[in-house]
């Protein structure tokens, strides 16, 4: 179910002053699916959602020739996932483990199903906007300048490792089916609820000239000045890790009792409440030329070069909140005591649950899950060029555009601290006691190799890298006829092609593989060709009365539609390389095209094989396109007059015709 209200208000105050209010409520509404028999339903989350916001301005004529705009929003959103009480928990089944949320389990057979999705859990997400912006004409100059000033928080909890996540894949019998019937995961991971609350302050300021150089030239050029605040944690949950502070034993003066080489707000050294430094050198200068070569607005040539910077979502700082001892993620690479005793043989045991609020001197756990940011995290910013020329041929607009960016500084994950592979026995004579297992990650991690006994502390260390780029370089073709002789059409053609190093999500990921050099690939969303046409065709108006009854007044539409597919990554579904990162990428051995590929088999699965204990493949990030899609719409339609004032409207459409 959804509904909105919408309320506004305007009115002229003076003949020199213009103010508007407008509110605006939007609820929607999408119970759970599962009726309490079909686990596979639980999926999907209920949502019973709220979003509101209310804005007002003032246009002010201050002088003739200067204009004063404000404008002031507060807005508002509320999303609540509903959970369905009749789900069941791990206890429920017989699980040895600590319960943070009843009715929930959060279990994943990879490439096969998906029992639960996320726990009950409301978000509540609060913005104040304030903008004010000066237009000033001063001969053929055009000055703009202002500024806007946004404050954000947001407020929510998740519960979602509360009651543990199970993954199962092919690691222990070969096929991840097995694994699960067997009852031993690859991975099992549980945290204590997670505490959302963070705040974000943004301002922007700049300035602009629109210049009327000659009849025949417009320069538009312009700086913006946006400095970085990082957001804050109204509980001060934010940590950092420092490599250099492990090896030298540096321990913090907050939590006491905390692994060497971490430290939190209020440890010296630590960057304010934020997880990174801020920046205020974010200058981003732009500039347009809009050219007339002929002087008779049949032709224009139009040239533009900006930077925009980024700002991060704010969930994704939001993350810190699961590091110990807040919400004190741990995961377990194949535990000894399988599905139905995950902890066991764990040393220190279960750690759950947490005292509330956390003591100065309380225990982390062994294998603890980290996020972490570099204290001098810059800001990922778009370098955008563009050259277009439009021309006017008799009815017809055609245009020839090239589009351009590249971006610097985009924000992606890696794991830092990986588990190195040591191929051969351990044990001297042993043909069986193999040096690297999935059972002895932890052990093999980075840190633990440089200190067994400090290393141990940590698991998985997920860390930001703002050191990824990615480029965008497209050609646009556009035709357009101008409604006459009762036609009228539009036809687009673009060719483009988008690299990248990873891509930016809400959640900090890990995408790579440990040769960074094969995560250089297309853009999981790169459409390389993508054409469309749409066309209007109306009926002559006829002399003939009759005949104009019978065949006059049709009108008929058609829109063709033709896009490449996405670019997707082939995985193993396994991780033979006993990183203990992400999925392992195969070999490609063959060719990967099939001749007649069909819906259930279009590509050759054969040509991928895995790379074998202790490797990683071959096969790049996006390397193998999805199949396109032709999409085309028909439509008729009659308008028929029945009276001088009265008119009727016929009309057909068939959508998705082939």
């Amino acid at each position: 179910n959804e509904n909105q209200v919408l309320v506004r208000g305007d009115f002229q105050h003076t003949p020199r002053n213009s103010i508007f209010a407008r509110m605006f409520v939007a609820d929607y509404q999408n119970p759970s699916y599962y009726d309490g028999k079909n686990s596979l339903t639980t999926v999907t989350n209920g949502l019973d959602d709220r979003t509101t916001s209310i804005i007002a301005g003032d246009t002010f004529l201050i002088r003739p020739n200067i204009i004063n705009s404000f404008r002031a929003v507060l807005a508002r959103g509320r999303v609540v996932r509903q959970q369905n009480d009749k789900l069941y928990s791990p206890r429920d089944l017989g699980v040895n483990i600590s319960e943070g949320i009843p009715h929930f389990t959060n279990l994943t057979v990879t490439n096969f199903f998906t029992v639960g999705n996320s726990p009950s859990a409301p978000f509540v997400s609060n913005q104040l906007q304030g903008s004010d912006d000066v237009d000033v004409v001063l001969g053929t100059h055009q000055i703009s300048f202002g500024g806007t000033f946004m404050y954000s928080r947001l407020f929510g909890n998740s519960g979602l490792r509360a009651n543990g996540q199970y993954t199962f894949n092919a690691t222990n019998t070969g096929h991840a089916l097995g694994d699960f019937l067997m009852g031993q995961p690859n991975t099992f991971v549980q945290g204590a609820i997670q505490i959302i609350s963070g705040n974000l302050p943004y301002l922007g300021l700049y300035a602009q000239d629109n210049w009327r150089v000659t009849r025949h030239m417009n320069v538009t050029y312009g700086l913006r000045w946006e400095p970085y605040f990082p957001e804050t944690h109204n509980r001060d949950q934010i940590s950092h890790f420092s490599t250099a502070d492990y090896i030298a034993g540096r321990r913090s003066q907050v939590f006491t009792n905390a692994p060497a080489g971490l430290s939190f707000v209020g440890d010296k050294g630590f960057p304010g409440r934020g997880p990174s430094e801020g920046s205020m050198k974010n200058f981003a200068p732009r500039i347009g030329l809009v050219w007339d070569p002929r002087g008779n607005g049949r032709e224009t040539i139009r040239a533009a070069y900006g930077i925009l910077y980024d700002q991060p979502l704010m969930y994704l700082n939001q993350q810190f909140p699961n590091n110990p001892p807040w919400g004190t993620v741990v995961t377990l690479n194949n535990p000894a005591g399988g599905f139905l005793d995950p902890w066991k043989g764990v040393a220190g045991g279960n750690p759950f649950p947490l005292p509330d609020p956390r003591p100065a001197n309380i225990t982390f756990p062994s294998n603890g899950t980290y996020i972490n940011f570099p204290l001098n995290a810059p800001l990922a910013y778009v370098q955008q060029w563009n050259l277009s020329i439009q021309k006017q041929v008799g009815s017809w607009l055609v245009s020839g555009n090239y589009i351009g960016n590249k971006t610097t500084h985009l924000w992606s994950g890696y794991e830092s601290n990986p588990a190195l592979y040591i191929p051969g026995n351990c044990l001297t004579g042993s043909t069986t006691a193999a040096c690297s297992t999935s059972s002895n990650i932890g052990s093999r991690r980075i840190l633990s190799l440089l200190n067994p006994s400090a290393g141990a502390s940590f698991g998985s260390i997920l860390e930001l890298d703002p050191g990824a780029n990615a480029t965008y370089n497209g050609m646009l073709l556009s035709t357009q006829r101008r409604f006459a002789g009762g036609v009228s059409v539009l036809a687009n053609y673009t060719w483009s092609h988008c690299i990248n190093d990873g891509e930016s999500t809400m959640n900090l990921t890990n995408q790579r593989q440990q040769i960074t050099s094969r995560d250089r690939g297309n853009c999981p969303l790169d459409r390389r060709q993508v054409f469309n046409l749409s066309a209007l065709a109306s009926s002559p108006k006829f002399n003939n009365s009759w005949l104009q009854r019978f065949a006059g007044g049709f009108q008929f539409s058609s829109i063709l539609g033709f896009s490449s597919g996405p670019y997707s990554t082939v995985t193993t579904g396994a991780t033979d390389s006993l990183a203990g990162t992400a999925t392992d990428r195969p070999n490609l051995v063959g060719n990967p095209t099939i001749d007649n590929p069909t819906f259930n088999r279009w590509f050759n699965t054969t040509a991928f094989q895995g790379a074998g204990t202790g490797k990683f493949g071959n096969v790049g990030r996006s390397t193998m396109r999805a199949p396109g899609f032709i999409n085309v719409t028909l439509g008729l339609s009659r308008k028929v007059r029945v009276t001088e004032r009265f008119n009727v409207e016929v009309r057909g459409e068939a959508f998705n015709a082939i």
